[in-house]
């Protein structure tokens, strides 16, 4: 429930601040990675939004304003798709999402103060330029409504997005050389005559 009041907040907020034709657009970035429809559709409907469903495997048609992504496994194209990107779970003390997919392809990447999840990437993310912190609804629709308003800004926080990404890959590599001999070490130990081997029951 606290992480659906989340992202009503902010839907409520595009709304409010930016009017329907605008916020509607913004509603279809921040919506469509939404997997857990139920609730989304209560909300929508109750006013007077009929979304779509990505699971319905058919064309959006012109005019409708929200896509629900209700599927598995398509977060990058979705991520791919947007011009902005705000991470879900981060203005309430819910610990966010994972925000380096839609640093991986280039997307201006917003997050609110409560990223605890994923504190390292984050705070790595935001030296980098690949991310910016916004305090809270209100702060978001701002800096939101500047980016759409200016493509050379979106375009140097992409950029900056992709090279935080490329400087940061190999990391699973660098962590197994590291911990190869570790384990090699290890299992030549329990291979020595007399060594405890960890199966005496006590």
């Amino acid at each position: 429930l606290a992480r659906m009041k989340d992202r009503e907040a902010v839907f409520e907020m595009f709304r409010s601040a930016l009017g329907w034709e605008i916020g509607a657009a913004l509603a279809l970035n921040f919506l469509a990675i939404h997997v857990k429809v139920l609730r989304w559709n209560v909300l929508l409907r109750a006013r007077g939004i009929a979304p779509v469903r990505r699971s319905a495997g058919r064309p959006v048609p012109p005019g409708v304003a929200v896509v629900l992504g209700d599927s598995m496994g398509e977060m990058m194209a979705y991520c791919a798709a947007a011009d902005v990107v705000f991470i879900g779970g981060s203005l309430l003390p819910l610990g966010g999402q994972n925000l380096i997919e839609p640093i991986a392809v280039g997307k201006p990447t917003l997050v609110g103060p409560h990223m605890f999840n994923f504190a390292e990437a984050t705070a790595t993310a935001k030296a980098a330029g690949a991310a910016i912190e916004v305090a809270g609804p209100d702060e978001l629709v701002a800096e939101v409504g500047r980016l759409l308003a200016d493509a050379g800004r979106r375009a140097a926080l992409g950029a900056a997005a992709l090279a935080f990404h490329a400087a940061h890959r190999g990391a699973l590599d660098r962590l197994w050389s590291w911990l190869e001999p570790q384990i090699s070490a290890a299992l030549a130990h329990r291979r020595q005559p007399g060594a405890p081997t960890g199966d005496a029951e006590g």
